[in-house]
């Protein structure tokens, strides 16, 4: 079986144009149709990893359905496996 599992990853000094780029490709109508989902999320030097993960699956379904991206400010994320606590 073959899965589409397509991620690109910038990487160099500040100032090489790396969000540009990426923003651009992001943003380019011929490209989106080889994408299923596509979310663009910003991560700072301090991030709270539930805030990401919200801010991710509202870009995903916002991307995908048209979906309504505030509907997850009102649950709360559960812990995937492990132990509940």
């Amino acid at each position: 079986m073959y899965y589409k599992n397509r991620q690109q990853n910038s990487i160099g000094m500040g100032g090489l144009g790396k969000i540009t780029l990426a923003a651009t490709t992001y943003n380019c109508q011929v490209v989106r149709p080889h994408f299923d989902w596509y979310a663009w999320i910003t991560v700072s030097q301090s991030y709270v990893i539930e805030d990401l993960f919200r801010a991710m699956i509202a870009g995903l379904v916002k991307s995908n359905k048209g979906g309504r991206s505030d509907e997850f400010e009102h649950h709360e994320l559960q812990p995937i496996g492990g132990d509940s606590g």
